[in-house]
Order: structure tokens, then sequence, then C-alpha cells
């Protein structure tokens, strides 16, 4: 596939899809095809996320194995996910660790949360919860919702650190409003059971509500659940349905027993 990108040499748009009428980020309407030569490591890394987002992963893995021979930490992280998902290339949890220390040693806050899991789990090192508490609070000092989340579940559950609700629920409203929908989740839940801060029902059910919208399966079945029993407000049994079912769709099983159980009572 031919590789365009835009003629705007502070521009660094780049594609392999139908060249657009305007360069959706600066807005000029002239491009360039490139036999490659003329790219640098973010373009790339660009190339291969949407590669990906194509589904077509030998092209992306090629794309971040070429940023990623430059000593582009972003690149190496994507590469060490693909190796660490399969995605155009044998999985090898070795070599996803290896590509994510290297981004995590440039300050890369997405290898340091991949690296931190692979810790937390024991993937592809040997299982460390200390260090990866190390290294979720390294990449949510960034600002990255994901380590956020990573990082309130260790500080709540008191994994390879010592247990803070209160911290916990600080971290987790980091990343709930960072958009990150399972921090929403876990957010809410702390209001549902009072974990480190003051029960309110209200407020878990509005976050809740947001997790679910963002496409989170437990967060559309815990909603089923609010409105069949009437947890905050009258009982819903048709909202209590279509949420069930939404979840079920993504294959959530305790969602598609409740589809049955309450349509054999229609």
């Amino acid at each position: 596939m031919e590789i365009h990108h835009c003629e705007n040499p502070v521009c660094r748009f780049v594609t392999r899809h139908a060249v657009p009428d305007i360069c959706p980020l600066c807005g000029g309407a002239f491009f360039l095809p490139s036999d490659g030569s003329d790219l640098v490591a973010a373009d790339w890394v660009a190339l291969g996320v949407e590669s990906k987002a194509d589904g077509r992963f030998d092209d992306a893995f090629a794309d971040f194995e070429k940023a990623a021979a430059e000593g582009d930490a972003a690149g190496q992280c994507m590469l060490g996910l693909a190796y660490e998902t399969g995605e155009g290339v044998a999985q090898s949890w070795p070599d996803a660790v290896l590509l994510y220390r290297a981004a995590a040693g440039q300050g890369n806050a997405q290898a340091q949360c991949n690296l931190g899991w692979c810790y937390e789990f024991g993937k592809g090192v040997e299982l460390d919860e200390p260090r990866a508490v190390e290294l979720y609070r390294a990449a949510a000092e960034q600002g990255l919702p994901r380590a956020q989340c990573c990082l309130g579940y260790c500080t709540e559950k008191g994994i390879g650190t010592e247990a803070d609700p209160e911290a916990a629920v600080e971290w987790y409203r980091r990343s709930a409003e960072g958009g990150y929908s399972r921090g929403m989740y876990n957010y809410a839940c702390c209001f549902e059971n009072g974990t480190g801060v003051k029960k309110d029902l209200a407020l878990a059910q509005q976050w809740y509500e947001r997790a679910a919208k963002e496409g989170l399966p437990d967060a559309m079945y815990e909603l089923g659940v609010w409105y069949e029993d009437g947890r905050c407000g009258p009982k819903d049994t048709a909202q209590a349905l279509a949420w069930y079912k939404k979840a079920a769709e993504t294959g959530h099983d305790r969602a598609r027993k409740a589809v049955e159980r309450m349509e054999k009572l229609v």
C-alpha cells in the first residue's frame, strides 16, 4: 500500500489510506508519496497504529519494528504489545518484557504501565508486586489513566504496598476523570460500598452509567442489577433487561444468565 504524507514539513500526518481532501492535522491540501526513506520513527508509529486499527497486524508489526529499531520509546512499547498479544508475530512474553523495559527506561508511561502489569502477574518476569506498584506509580504520576486505575487497585487491596482506601479513591478519581472506563467502575464501587469515601449511591450510579456508556461490560451488568433491584430509585425491569442485553452481547456470562432469567418471567 502506498504511503503519503502531508506536504507541510512541520506536520507529521502520514497514511496508507486514500489521500484525504484536507489534512486532519494542519488543514493542508497537498500530499506527497513516500517510499519510506524520508519517514522518521514517529511516522512509522503512526502508520503502525493505523495498520493495527485496520486489522493489518503484519503491517503494524513491521511499522513498529522500524520505529523500535531507531530506539523510539513509543515504537518499542507498541512492538512489545504486539509480542504480548501475538498480533503479527508469535506471542512471546519475554520479548514483550524486553521491549517494555527498554521503553519504560526512557520514561514511556504506557510501557511503564504494561511492564508493571507483567510484574504484578508474573508474565515474562518473576512476580514482583512492589516493583509493579513502582512502575504503576511512575506512569500514574505522568497522568496515564490506566496506570492510575491499576495503582488505585493495588493501593485499595494492599497489593505490593500498604492498603490505603482513601489514597485508592483518589487514584480512581483521577483515572475516572481521565476517561478510563475501569477507573470509572472502580470509583463507582467505592461510592457504593463506602470504601475510602462516604457512601453515596447516587454518585455510584452516575459513575456506573458513565462506565457503561464507555462500553465496559461489568458496568452494563451492574446497571442492570441496580435497575432490577431499585437500588437508587424505583425498580425498572425494562431498563434492567436492556442493560443486561447490552452486557450479554459482549459475552458477559452473568448478564447472559440474567437475560435468560428475566425473559422466562415475561
